[in-house]
């Protein structure tokens, strides 16, 4: 029986902030200064702040404050183009003692369609025989309900025993059904004995977790030591370095 985890850790390489529908995945020019790549370096030529589309209408007049007045605040939520943005996270996916199988970058979020799309990559159907038995997960059971809706003949969802990790599920709400029944890590109902461990210690029976399941919560707390670095990194940089230190 295998046990893995999976879990994000934000840190990423600076990427294009160019202004558009569907996100550049392209660096900038200049890893350190620059604001946008090669193919959208008109972007430097055009205002920085990212106006909303409004409908035609004709603007209000400024109202006029007294000399004494402050200027009202400017709102911190104003897109703007001022710098590059970075790679969302970095996602991990680790085995219960620890050692990590893969890793890869989310560029925009840590979606449950992403989840699952990498997930489908690793383990394609000719390598089923290297799924694990169970995967753990902080959000496994919002990736659940999106595999299910999706295909509920699924090999994630007919072979895999999706749980969240222990430390995640405490704050998971009583009142999901699905959740409490499909995703506990530690039922003790006896569904699911190859989860935890019975035995006798100065006799008396105690029961345990037979997995670690915050084995990926580690291995990206140890990451935290090179985030500032990794941070600083062009985009080939930091793929070369993250798989140096993970798989090397």
């Amino acid at each position: 029986v295998r046990l893995a985890v999976m879990d994000g850790k934000e840190a990423g390489h600076a990427l294009c902030n160019a202004p558009l529908e569907e996100p550049c995945r392209n660096p900038p020019l200049d890893f350190k200064q620059a604001r946008f790549c090669e193919d959208h370096s008109a972007y430097n030529r055009m205002c920085g702040i990212v106006a909303p589309v409004l409908p035609h209408a004709p603007l209000p007049p400024m109202p006029t404050l007294p000399a004494d007045d402050p200027a009202a605040p400017v709102d911190g939520n104003v897109q703007h183009t001022f710098q590059a943005t970075r790679t969302h996270c970095i996602q991990t996916l680790t085995w219960a003692c620890g050692y990590p199988i893969a890793a890869t970058k989310f560029y925009v979020s840590e979606s449950e369609s992403q989840c699952a799309n990498w997930l489908h990559d690793l383990f394609p159907d000719d390598g089923a025989h290297l799924r694990p038995d169970y995967l753990a997960y902080d959000r496994a059971c919002f990736l659940l309900r999106h595999l299910v809706t999706q295909n509920p003949n699924s090999p994630w969802v007919q072979d895999v025993r999706l749980i969240v990790d222990a430390w995640h599920y405490i704050g998971h709400r009583v009142s999901d059904i699905l959740c409490r029944s499909r995703c506990n890590p530690a039922p003790a109902d006896g569904s699911q004995p190859d989860l935890i461990i019975q035995e006798e210690i100065n006799g008396r029976q105690i029961t345990r977790r037979a997995f670690n399941t915050e084995a990926a919560e580690q291995l990206n707390a140890w990451l935290d030591g090179y985030k500032g670095t990794l941070n600083r990194m062009t985009d080939y940089n930091f793929d070369f370095f993250l798989y140096c230190i993970l798989f090397l």
